[in-house]
């Protein structure tokens, strides 16, 4: 069985979720509990969505669907999400149509995705990110699965992944 292992990297979005959590209760207190005002009374209001969808997409779709623990032998799988904390889902291998890779590209690099497909739809994401040993877990899976194709990243596509 090959149990996945988290890079440094992992802890990113842990200190980018506290750092917007709590400059959106800071933004949040000066409405409420000051008489500040600000040189554009709605400039608050945008920065607290903007920070609020940041949130969502940092705790959805980070930690629920890319920072996961996966475990794969011949035959099962099995995922728990956010970090490790979350649920743990067990999955026959044999009710996966697939799986397609995608490169996600950063300023640090370009990141290759695995996602394995089931019923058409990205059930489990291996991130070469998030992942130190991507390269013995996409070993594993494509000794079982079957190839899809690569998809090019789209960040539409991205966003609509966290809110499904």
């Amino acid at each position: 069985m090959i149990k996945s292992k988290f890079k440094f990297w992992v802890i990113l979005p842990i200190l980018l979720l506290l750092l917007v959590t709590v400059l959106f209760f800071k933004i949040s207190y000066y409405l409420l509990f000051t008489s500040y005002q600000f040189e554009t009374p709605m400039f608050p209001y945008f920065i607290m969505i903007l920070l609020a969808y940041v949130w969502i997409w940092i705790f959805y779709g980070e930690l629920r669907t890319k920072a996961i623990i996966v475990a794969i032998d011949e035959k099962m799988l099995y995922k728990r999400t956010y970090l490790g904390l979350g649920s743990q889902i067990f999955f026959d291998l044999n009710e996966f149509d697939g799986f397609i890779t995608c490169q996600l590209p950063s300023k640090g690099g370009t990141y290759e995705y695995l996602y394995l497909t089931k019923n058409g739809k990205k059930e489990i994401k291996i991130s070469e990110f998030y992942h130190g040993n991507y390269p013995q877990l996409k070993h594993r899976v494509t000794k079982t699965l079957k190839f899809l194709g690569d998809q090019p990243f789209s960040m539409l596509t991205e966003i609509k992944e966290v809110f499904i």
